[in-house]
């Protein structure tokens, strides 16, 4: 585990050396390495995170892994939000990055409505108790 995300650590600096180089010579090169770069940092982290994902599955009940589902898929939107924010704003698309964000921001939201529901009708039950 700990030489795979060694792996992904030099992988990142390999690909901003070459990123850096390229982006001297050939821009258009430049931005196809790092979107390249960082989709297969992205999934080899995944693969990383996925293994120890299962693990911790094992921990929970069906009643509260609905939760965790929901805490997990909301971790990945925002990650995948920061990541895509980020490398729009590496290329100088700042209302590109903005966009990302808001997407990602009504992503999760679209995402919690189900527990939100699910809080406020238990909320409503105490309160005729």
């Amino acid at each position: 585990m700990t030489a795979d995300f060694i792996r992904i650590l030099v992988l990142c600096l390999v690909s901003a050396v070459a990123v850096l180089y390229l982006r001297r010579t050939s821009p258009e090169q430049a931005f196809l390495c790092a979107l390249a770069a960082g989709t297969v940092i992205l999934i080899l982290a995944l693969r990383l995170f996925s293994s120890a994902v299962e693990s911790f599955l094992q921990l929970f009940t069906p009643n509260t892994l609905s939760y965790f589902k929901v805490a997990l898929k909301t971790l990945g939107i925002a990650y995948l939000t920061g990541f895509v924010a980020d490398t729009c704003r590496d290329f100088g698309q700042t209302a590109l990055a903005s966009v990302a964000e808001t997407g990602g921001r009504c992503a999760i939201f679209l995402l919690c409505l189900p527990l939100l529901s699910s809080l406020l009708q238990a909320a409503v039950r105490l309160t005729r108790l």
